[in-house]
């Protein structure tokens, strides 16, 4: 994975994209397997790339977080809108100790 798409709530990867456009072309694409059928390579570099999506995803967040406490947004909406407190919310966001 090199790039992840953002779109109003919605990531995909590129390599994501390219399945999406084979699957609109109707060629064939490889099939995915079961978890325990797949080499332990396969999923070393499928691990990697699940991580690279969540830092890009990390990152996405903490834009929203930011453009929200900009507006003036508080930090219980912030939480609440995360599943978390208040106070989670901002120890994890505002960069403060």
């Amino acid at each position: 994975m090199v790039k992840l798409v953002a779109g109003p709530g919605v990531y995909i990867c590129n390599e994501c994209v390219d399945l999406c456009n084979m699957i609109i072309a109707e060629e064939p694409a490889a099939a995915f397997g079961a978890w325990d059928e797949r080499p332990d390579d396969d999923l070393l570099a499928g691990l990697a790339k699940v991580q690279a999506v969540v830092a890009q995803a990390d990152a996405a967040v903490h834009d929203y977080v930011d453009a929200l406490r900009g507006r003036g947004i508080s930090w219980t909406r912030i939480g609440a809108t995360l599943g978390v407190s208040k106070q989670a919310a901002w120890e994890r966001f505002s960069g403060e100790d």
